[in-house]
């Protein structure tokens, strides 16, 4: 069972509610190309007037340029809604070339310390979900990468929160219920990162 928190001495009252939390603030995201990182560009652009930029992780493919790939994701069904009720919201939207296969994300020095002067909130979803995945590509994207954003994230001026969204496969050796809670790996992943070396 997940953990429930409970808060009896009346700071419930304090806490920001969700619009209040992400207004003015700007947010970087890894993965805003995949299924879940549109959903959750979307929801955060349709559902926080006042958000600041949202800095995206993009990486050239398949001889698109990272900001012909996010305009392209930017002009999917899924903003249909947005571009129609609040049309100025994709302008938000800021392309960050990089490539989480790559150390420090293949970011340039000066998008890094641009993100670090920033940044308060971070959502890394970008990751390999195919299980026919060489290992070495696996680790580079799925772990290896969350060591290199934890880094990044390390020098934010104003960081709040940092989010991993892991794969709904990640525990696929359980039975039964899932508990969202740490649980031991077989391996540590400094010894699988060291693997990679």
């Amino acid at each position: 069972m997940a953990a429930e928190v409970v808060i009896t001495d009346g700071s419930e009252n304090m806490l920001p509610s969700i619009v209040d939390f992400y207004s003015a603030r700007d947010v970087f995201i890894t993965g805003a190309t995949g299924f879940m990182g549109k959903c959750l560009l979307e929801k955060l652009l349709r559902s926080v007037p006042d958000l600041g930029s949202v800095f995206v992780l993009t990486r050239a493919k398949k001889g698109k340029s990272p900001e012909q790939r996010t305009k392209e994701l930017l002009s999917s069904p899924l903003f249909e809604r947005l571009r129609s009720e609040q049309p100025g919201a994709v302008d938000k939207v800021v392309p960050v070339f990089g490539d989480i296969q790559e150390k420090q994300l293949g970011m340039r020095r000066e998008d890094q310390e641009m993100l670090q002067d920033r940044v308060s909130i971070v959502f890394h979803l970008a990751a390999t979900v195919r299980f026919e995945s060489p290992l070495r590509e696996a680790l580079t994207k799925n772990v290896a990468s969350v060591s290199e954003l934890i880094t990044l994230c390390h020098g934010m001026k104003h960081l709040k929160s940092m989010v991993h969204v892991s794969s709904a496969y990640s525990q696929c050796n359980r039975t039964g219920v899932i508990d969202e809670v740490h649980y031991q790996t077989p391996l540590p992943p400094s010894k699988l990162l060291g693997l990679l070396e």
